[in-house]
């Protein structure tokens, strides 16, 4: 059974741990809002992924790596993310 300094000593760590996600977390949406990428920003504020028009041209035209390429720059994920989403969207 944890003893109460245990319990306090992991808590203390989690809340740390949230605090640094927290600080990230708001560097990024501030640049975000700042303009460094408007199509994030939109996004971020409640629009689509798929309202980007160049996503929805490279995806129209069959040009998977660059949609892939676009698609990671807007949002930040990773490749196999990307190319999941891609996929998805040219599916539509």
């Amino acid at each position: 059974m944890a003893t109460l300094e245990s319990t306090v000593t992991d808590l203390q760590a989690r809340v740390t741990a949230l605090e640094q996600d927290i600080v990230q977390l708001t560097e990024l949406i501030g640049q975000l809002q700042a303009g460094d990428n408007p199509a994030a920003a939109a996004v971020l504020s409640g629009g689509s992924i798929e309202a980007d028009p160049e996503l929805t041209d490279l995806i129209a035209r069959n040009k998977k790596i660059a949609a892939i390429k676009r698609y990671r720059e807007l949002t930040g994920a990773g490749l196999m993310e990307a190319k999941s989403a891609v996929e998805e969207l040219a599916e539509r």
